[in-house]
């Protein structure tokens, strides 16, 4: 895939998204490389990349990372774990960053599938 960016950052960015699946197992990644069209010192590459484990059909547990500029840290990458329940069509995702740190990231997904 690619993507233009503007505002701060102004450039062009080139990604891949994957999964790997095996049994109750999977692996994902989502990866952005930004190119900046006006300061070299602006490129950046970004990570989204999880492996889970689903024990039952309504729950996945798992490991997740993330590389981000999106908001101020001493981390370059949040490394955390995940916990999904799902029922039907609806999920409900939260993964929690930074574990033991000063000041961890919790984030909060509620997902719908149609």
């Amino acid at each position: 895939m690619i993507g233009g960016v503007f505002g701060k950052v102004d450039g062009v960015a080139p990604g891949l998204e994957f999964t790997g699946t095996y049994k109750k197992l999977q692996l994902f990644s989502a990866n952005e490389y930004i190119f900046s069209t006006s300061a070299k010192a602006d490129n950046f590459f970004y990570t989204w990349t999880q492996i889970t484990y689903s024990p039952l059909k309504w729950l996945t547990v798992g490991y997740v990372m993330q590389r981000t500029r999106a908001y101020t840290t001493p981390l370059d990458i949040q490394r955390g774990f995940l916990v999904e329940f799902a029922r039907q069509k609806l999920t409900f995702t939260t993964q929690v960053f930074n574990v033991g740190q000063a000041d961890p990231t919790v984030d909060l997904t509620l997902g719908y599938s149609f």
